[in-house]
């Protein structure tokens, strides 16, 4: 049963990166001349044939659906990084750069003033999965794991497919002897990313402690 401790801690001791700043790029570089230059050749149907970006929840759609199709983890975890960053994005340049100052009190040891500017966050953008699930392993970090539940649940309402919430309530619902629970949360997490060794690992010990050897 260690491993289940080692996986929550795991998750709770993983901090958030800081939002990298956007560098700008200068104008005249070889690589916008050869495009260019390309554009010539080809009569400019390629500046006439730009995609269109797709939206933010059609882009997590996409990879959710890759994140479930694929039986690589090595590829799953590549794929979670990016939907990481697409969570990490909430829309307010306020609450986002509110978030980073939460992420470097935290990374400082400063947990109340962590949770104090994560609570302003959910002012300014009450809709944000992720604010709520960093709340939520902050209050694990900090030994309160009632009010981390409630941040949790907050965030997988929001956003059924969030991967790190539904693990960090598995583990919770573990540490409280809860293995009911604790199944059916890591279940879901599974659902997700169904390439997960750990959560396979986690999912058939606990069947087998909840349900019992199939007949």
């Amino acid at each position: 049963m260690r491993f289940f401790s080692l996986l929550l801690l795991t998750l709770c001791l993983t901090a958030p990166p800081v939002a990298a700043q956007p560098q700008s790029v200068p104008s005249g570089t070889h690589n916008n001349v050869a495009s260019f230059r390309f554009a010539q050749k080809d009569g400019g149907s390629a500046l006439r044939k730009k995609p269109v970006p797709q939206s933010k929840d059609a882009l997590l759609d996409n990879l959710y659906a890759r994140l479930a199709a694929t039986k690589d983890e090595e590829e799953a975890n590549g794929i979670l990084e990016r939907i990481e960053r697409q969570l990490n994005e909430s829309g307010s340049a306020t609450a986002d750069l509110l978030m980073d100052r939460a992420t470097l009190a935290l990374i400082g040891g400063d947990q109340p003033l962590a949770v104090e500017i994560l609570d302003r966050v959910l002012v300014i953008a009450p809709r944000w999965s992720q604010a709520w699930s960093r709340r939520g392993s902050l209050f694990i970090l900090m030994g309160d794991p009632q009010r981390a539940m409630a941040d949790l649940f907050q965030a997988v309402a929001i956003e059924p497919r969030h991967y790190a919430a539904w693990k960090m309530l598995g583990g919770l619902y573990f540490e409280q002897d809860d293995n009911k629970d604790a199944l059916t949360a890591f279940r879901k997490a599974l659902a997700i990313n169904p390439s997960s060794s750990d959560l396979k690992e986690a999912v058939e010990k606990l069947a087998l402690e909840v349900e019992g050897r199939p007949l």
